[in-house]
């Protein structure tokens, strides 16, 4: 599970936080200000979908099944945004939006955590999980900013610039960090006396 949330969350951490900007701007040519625009989308679709697909989680009474739907939707909207050729503005606002949307089975990953230990840690198994969603969050910051290093970008009044095939080599270790989520859910397997997987 915490492989699962770490994985799936790392990609809006390093994409929407810092890097979505940067690479919006160099391989869309949008302006720096459209293209923070368009980043808010991701959260936009977060703050939407989330209590909805908590309760089809609840009313359904199953887990996984929304965790791997929102990993698979995730991978797939992450990809077209990044390697769609000539973008749209507005497909590009859609997809973040429905990326956004679509990554809400970390939340889901946080009530898992709860639920498959005794009440007594079930407060430790949900900050163990928040933790590893802000641990390869935080990891794959640099880890773009090392890719596109790899890539000697030049500098430009003394800030480095990369060119936007840089920018989606870099950015290829996102859905290939939200694919090891699919699989890491896919493998989940677990008992509870308050929900079945």
């Amino acid at each position: 599970n915490g492989i699962y949330v770490g994985c799936l969350y790392a990609p809006t951490a390093a994409f929407a936080e810092l890097w979505g900007p940067s690479y919006l701007t160099h391989v869309y040519n949008l302006t720096p200000e459209t293209a923070a625009s368009a980043i808010s989308m991701i959260f936009i679709g977060w703050a939407i979908s989330g209590p909805i697909v908590g309760w089809i989680s609840d009313k359904i009474k199953r887990r996984k099944p929304i965790m791997l739907i929102s990993a698979f939707l995730s991978f797939i909207f992450m990809l077209s945004v990044l390697y769609t050729p000539n973008l749209s503005l507005g497909s590009i606002v859609i997809l973040l939006f429905l990326f956004g949307a679509s990554n809400v089975g970390v939340a889901t990953a946080y009530t898992v955590a709860s639920e498959i230990v005794s009440d007594s840690i079930s407060a430790t198994s949900m900050s163990f999980a928040n933790m590893m969603s802000v641990l390869v969050g935080a990891l794959f910051q640099p880890l773009i900013g090392a890719l596109l290093q790899l890539n000697h970008g030049k500098i430009i009044d003394g800030v480095p610039t990369y060119s936007a095939h840089a920018y989606k080599y870099a950015m290829l270790s996102l859905p290939l960090c939200i694919f090891i989520s699919l699989m890491s859910g896919s493998f989940m397997t677990w008992k509870t006396t308050q929900m079945n997987s």
